[in-house]
């Protein structure tokens, strides 16, 4: 087995070698204790609004999922939290899962997690980005706390190897890219760098090859390239191009052909020594393999 050589085997990449793994936002502070607190309020005042009592078993799930995400040591998360999941992706109005998509965000980081939902036609993250993220014309707005939000839930859902299949399958492919570059024109600083974070685990997961995502990836993004002002963004922008070329030739051969200002200190000046070094290592990647066709 094993693959074949690559132009780009030879080169040295030290601060792209760096950077081999997702983008992901780690559980830290409170462990989720402030949002399902929000949660409780809510369900008891979605219940009190229908003239009824909140079920003891939504109660009692909100309280297992404090203990699971609180506990230091692994745990199957119980059947009644992943019902209260399906409940509120299905009956609650979107704007109102702010608190949900701040406890699914943590629960993605837990293998088990991950593991019960790659398989399941109950994985809440597909639902989320067509719900939240690429929502149709005739959908109220939605908050942008709550697009945020679910920006940090599609984030963490590379957190594993069985999630981040499941995101690879052609529907949720096709969704969260185009999601993912339609988000990058936000006129919010903060969505713009979170899409970014987002296609980056994209670009480091498709496979190497040629691929509509891998063209619309590289050709929305280099877009990008000359128009983002913040640095951070700018820098998720060339390292997303980095890891669709790396090893990559049809890749390469497209990116090189959009000839995109990596070079240019008008764009890359605002960036920092590190950024530098990864826009040259692209350059060198881009350098190294010849268009034969």
């Amino acid at each position: 087995g094993g693959r074949e050589p690559h132009a780009h085997d030879s080169l040295e990449l030290p601060t792209l070698r760096t950077f081999s793994k997702p983008f992901l936002l780690l559980a830290r502070g409170d462990h989720g204790a402030a949002a399902l607190n929000r949660l409780r309020v809510l369900l008891e005042s979605r219940a009190k609004d229908a003239g009824v009592e909140p079920s003891a078993e939504q109660v009692e799930a909100i309280q297992l999922l404090g203990e699971h995400l609180s506990s230091t040591t692994p745990a199957v998360l119980p059947k009644a939290c992943y019902r209260l999941a399906a409940r509120i992706l299905c009956e609650w109005p979107v704007a109102s899962w702010g608190p949900f998509l701040d406890v699914l965000r943590l629960l993605l980081l837990d293998a088990g997690v991950a593991r019960h939902y790659a398989g399941s036609a109950a994985n809440p993250v597909p639902i989320i980005v067509r719900r939240v993220l690429r929502p149709s014309a005739q959908t109220p707005e939605i908050p942008r706390g709550v697009q945020l939000r679910a920006l940090f839930v599609a984030t963490n859902a590379f957190a594993h190897p069985e999630t981040t299949s499941a995101l690879l399958q052609p529907v949720p492919l096709s969704d969260g890219t185009a999601a993912m570059l339609t988000l990058l024109s936000s006129d919010d600083q903060a969505t713009r760098l979170s899409a970014a974070a987002v296609l980056y685990n994209f670009a480091l997961a498709l496979p190497r090859g040629e691929s509509l995502e891998m063209v619309q990836i590289a050709s929305g993004v280099g877009h990008r390239l000359s128009e983002e002002q913040d640095p951070e963004t700018l820098f998720r922008l060339v390292l997303t191009l980095c890891q669709l070329t790396r090893n990559n030739t049809p890749a390469a051969i497209l990116i090189k052909s959009l000839d995109l200002p990596l070079r240019d200190e008008a764009v890359l000046g605002v960036v920092g020594e590190k950024r530098r070094m990864v826009a040259t290592e692209l350059c060198l990647m881009l350098d190294a393999v010849v268009d034969d066709e």
